[in-house]
């Protein structure tokens, strides 16, 4: 039932109605009353039950309704701005089209009449506020604080939480298929048997998020993601997160990650590169000492000959006869290749993770039962040192495997012509 003396002094002006409230603190109510485009900025309206009132277009900004309660009420297009909220409850209340910008909804309970349509929430603070069970489809939570905020089975389907903090927030059975989660702080967040299919998560930070049996199918942009090998789940199969696999990936997570690296690493090809770049240098250290060497008794051959002595010029014609050994092009681009090799090599067992060294992806979900969650972000790291370890393999193994099989086919040619085939 409606104090009709409080009404009244509502009804009377700001000031005159803060003067009756300072003798008057109690909570009273406010039934089916038209507040409609009403100016109420900077009022003092806290402890209030407003049970079907009308505050459409009304100005609350910078308005204190904190622990009061709006009970069917209408708020759309009502000016929130700055205002105080705290511990205020909005139960079947319309929110459309108000203006909810700076306001402090911390341990809130906020119920609006579904469905709501895109509401829009900006700066604001909801920390520990009650969001459960309720439809937020497409609304826009932009640079929001919703540390501890309970969001328990709350539908979030392509709403958008870009650059808010969710610390420790709860989304335990929340919808947020399709939601735009880039660059959230979704620190020790509870996310058990939530589902992020197809949500954007680059830049979110889920160091210690609880990741029981959610669901990650097609998961966008998870390698921007920081810390999702820092998640818990159980290590039950059952209770693992759920379809990560699915994610989708850049062809550099696909093709060029420490994985897909590490295939290539252990091909004999490579393998062979460390004795064949030691034969190679020898070879080239022992051809240039050669060179040198004739080069200076060439010299010494040229001098005997013009002196005319009759005893040495046999030896010296001899010695003038001889060539320097030469170093093909293709031997010299094989030595680059082999380095190359190496140096690829050398990055890789610098920069690739433990983890991936030590498993495969099939090996660590089939054989070991784990989600990839905890696997692939370790083979996504360090994008710049993948790169340039892949491109000294490829180009290392481009230049070795058509010089290398060429130098097969001519021996083998050698060996077909001048074999002794008689058995």
């Amino acid at each position: 039932m409606t104090n009709e003396e409080g009404l009244n002094y509502i009804r009377s002006g700001r000031e005159s109605f803060h003067k009756w409230r300072e003798h008057n603190p109690e909570r009273f109510d406010v039934t089916r009353e038209d507040f409609n485009n009403r100016d109420f900025g900077g009022w003092n309206l806290t402890q209030i039950n407003f049970n079907s009132t009308n505050f459409a277009g009304a100005n609350l900004s910078r308005a204190n309704l904190s622990e009061s309660v709006l009970f069917h009420s209408n708020l759309i297009s009502a000016d929130l701005t700055s205002a105080t909220c705290e511990r205020t409850t909005f139960r079947a209340t319309a929110l459309k089209g108000a203006t909810l910008s700076k306001v402090d909804f911390r341990f809130a309970r906020i119920e609006p009449v579904n469905p709501v349509e895109r509401l829009v929430f900006e700066h604001c603070d909801l920390s520990h506020a009650d969001l459960s069970q309720v439809d937020f489809r497409e609304s826009r939570f932009l640079a929001c604080n919703l540390e501890g905020t309970v969001c328990n089975a709350t539908d979030l389907r392509n709403a958008l939480f870009d650059s808010s903090s969710c610390v420790e927030i709860n989304l335990a059975g929340a919808h947020l298929e399709g939601a735009s989660c880039r660059n959230v702080n979704f620190c020790r967040a509870n996310l058990q048997f939530a589902n992020l299919s197809s949500a954007d998560v680059a830049g979110a930070d889920f160091l210690d998020a609880t990741l029981t049996r959610a669901q990650l199918r097609n998961i966008r942009n998870a390698h921007r993601a920081i810390n999702l090998e820092n998640t818990f789940a159980p290590e039950e199969p059952t209770l693992q997160p759920q379809w990560f696999e699915t994610a989708e990936r850049r062809w550099l997570e696909k093709w060029c990650d420490w994985e897909m690296i590490k295939s290539a690493g252990r091909m004999q090809l490579f393998g062979a590169s460390y004795f064949l770049m030691v034969y190679l240098v020898t070879s080239f250290y022992v051809i240039g000492q050669y060179n040198d060497k004739l080069e200076a008794i060439q010299a010494w051959a040229q001098l005997k000959r013009a002196d005319g002595n009759i005893a040495t010029r046999p030896l010296a014609d001899k010695l003038l006869a001889l060539s320097p050994f030469p170093i093909s092009k293709p031997s010299v681009l094989l030595l680059v290749s082999t380095l190359l090799l190496i140096g690829a090599s050398v990055v890789y067992a610098l920069g690739c993770p433990a983890k991936i060294k030590e498993f495969s992806s099939t090996e660590w979900r089939y054989a070991h039962g784990r989600s990839l969650v905890h696997y692939w972000p370790h083979s996504w790291r360090q994008p710049r040192v993948r790169i340039f370890c892949a491109m000294l393999y490829a180009i290392g193994a481009l230049l070795f495997v058509p010089i290398a099989l060429s130098k097969v086919v001519a021996a083998m040619i050698y060996a077909w012509e001048y074999g002794q085939w008689t058995l």
